[in-house]
């Protein structure tokens, strides 16, 4: 079958697709697909391919929590709901791998980007209950796009028990649940799943 290299628009990595076969970057989630361009006079046409994340999650949570987040990305991808960006491997490095935490500025704004990538342009952010300074400031790129013709939906996860109160989590356009039935079944409709499929035995709860 035809190949083609493809460098992704997102995360700037490169990697072999097959042409005609829809998919998404490794690195970053992003979503492609292949459609054909022709020339003025239609008498000469070529693949092409075309990038969208409109269609996508995004989980948001402090960089301890991976394990959970990554439990509920591996979820979503085996009933086929796109991920905007998984950055649960950053968190695996650094509290199961045991590697040094990242100092170097350039490879910290790469992966800021990617990160920031993925959160503004997905369709639906969850931010899960505990949260991190990086988690906050997602939370914001997030809720400024509600400002946007295709905002997000915004979905908080909290379980724990009643605190401090935080005033920015009840601003208008954001649901709180505490329910990951309740959230899962939210997403399942958002993304045009059947919600008898739900079963959320294998999530960490």
């Amino acid at each position: 079958m035809l190949t083609q290299e493809i460098t992704c628009p997102y995360c700037n990595s490169d990697f072999t697709a097959m042409v005609w076969v829809d998919g998404s970057c490794e690195k970053c989630g992003g979503n492609y697909y292949w459609s054909m361009e022709f020339n003025a006079d239609l008498t000469d046409g070529w693949h092409a391919i075309e990038w969208d994340r409109s269609r996508s999650i995004y989980v948001a949570s402090t960089l301890s929590n991976w394990k959970r987040v990554r439990s509920f990305i591996d979820y979503f991808k085996k009933v086929e709901i796109p991920i905007a960006f998984d950055w649960t491997a950053y968190g695996e490095e650094i509290f199961s791998v045991g590697a040094p935490r990242d100092l170097d500025p350039v490879s910290l704004r790469e992966k800021a980007l990617c990160e920031y990538n993925g959160v503004s342009t997905a369709s639906y952010v969850l931010v899960i209950i505990p949260g991190g300074r990086g988690t906050n400031f997602e939370y914001g790129v997030a809720y400024q796009r509600l400002k946007d013709i295709n905002a997000p939906i915004i979905t908080i996860l909290d379980e724990t028990e009643p605190t401090t109160p935080i005033s920015f989590h009840y601003l208008p356009g954001v649901q709180r649940l505490d329910n990951v039935q309740m959230v899962i079944a939210d997403i399942f409709k958002h993304f045009g799943i059947d919600s008898k499929d739900i079963n959320v035995d294998q999530l960490m709860c």
